[in-house]
């Protein structure tokens, strides 16, 4: 979580214990609570599966091969991406840095063979955790929907 900041930690680990949380109640509960939690996990699993056994960085919005729900990423994460030039000398930031007045200073850059870059950009938040996040919401955002789903189907066999 390289600089995912301490709210996407919180988030990732509350995802987390939700779904451990409902797989107990669907493990040992009864009746409504139950298929709730069947219906909420069943998707979130079924989501949270596809996107990890691609055979592709699911964490990269930017990967050609990536599922189109991780290429989706893209406009949002510039939305909320900043870009601090970093020098690498010192470790300090350059502010108003312009990356094409010298194309060979950053990384990426034509400095010739074997020349090492001298700036490079750090994105905040990172790529990976961005895209965690967004797959996170996603998946959560199914799962409720599954869940209701669940529960009304549920009822409807009772004749509730």
């Amino acid at each position: 979580m390289r600089m995912g900041g301490p709210l996407a930690v919180v988030a990732l680990i509350a995802v987390g214990l939700l779904a451990i949380a409902l797989l107990i109640v669907a493990l040992v509960g009864r009746d409504n609570r139950r298929a709730y939690a069947i219906g909420f996990l069943v998707p979130f699993l079924v989501y949270a599966a596809i996107h990890s056994f691609t055979g592709h960085d699911e964490l990269e919005p930017y990967d050609d091969f990536a599922l189109p729900t991780t290429r989706s990423f893209q406009r949002p994460y510039m939305t909320f991406r900043t870009l601090t030039w970093i020098d690498l000398a010192t470790g300090k930031s350059i502010p108003d840095y312009d990356p094409t007045a010298d194309p060979s200073l950053h990384s990426g850059g034509g400095g010739g063979f074997g020349s090492k870059p001298k700036v490079t950009g750090r994105e905040t938040p990172d790529r990976a955790t961005f895209s965690l996040l967004a797959h996170s919401l996603i998946a959560v955002s199914l799962a409720v929907i599954g869940a209701k789903f669940a529960v009304l189907i549920h009822n409807s066999h009772d004749g509730g």
